[in-house]
């Protein structure tokens, strides 16, 4: 009993944490991208791939980046904080969704939209599934299988 008291105290602390994470002031950079991404959200950016919201939203922002996939300052999400407007590549990923579809990806670009912990984000992409407009999708680290990179955008 005394353990799972130990363990709710602690969930409820990383919870406010991670919260109180989010609510922090992003970078601007991080900020542009959010709000270039609110803009076209449903809309088709460019040829519809994926890699065209990133370059759309870097470019936005006036942030400093190199094709094709040097998007800022890497980040390792066990030691780093990722915020929303970070990028995320995804290369030979594959994971199953709550549904048990399974998502494959051999090469994928997304904008991390929210955080929602450490593991689990909400990702602004486009061309999933062959929708070619800016839709939401969800990303989970657990289980996850290929080799996926975040990276905070830089100003100029």
């Amino acid at each position: 009993m005394r353990k799972q008291i130990v363990r709710s105290a602690i969930l409820a602390f990383v919870a406010v944490a991670l919260l109180a994470m989010q609510n922090e002031k992003l970078p601007a950079v991080n900020s542009k991208i959010i709000s270039y991404v609110d803009k076209v959200m449903g809309k088709k950016v460019d040829r519809g791939e994926c890699w065209d919201l990133v370059k759309y939203v870097l470019d936005s922002a006036h942030a400093n980046w190199t094709a094709p996939d040097d998007f800022g300052k890497k980040l390792d999400p066990k030691k780093d904080v990722i915020l929303p407007g970070d990028i995320v590549a995804l290369k030979n990923v594959k994971y199953k969704l709550e549904n048990n579809s399974e998502w494959n990806f051999p090469k994928h670009y997304a904008v991390i939209y929210k955080v929602t912990d450490k593991e689990h984000y909400t990702m602004a992409n486009q061309n999933v599934n062959g929708k070619r407009q800016v839709m939401f999708s969800d990303l989970s680290l657990i289980g996850l299988k290929g080799s996926i990179t975040f990276f905070r955008p830089q100003a100029k």
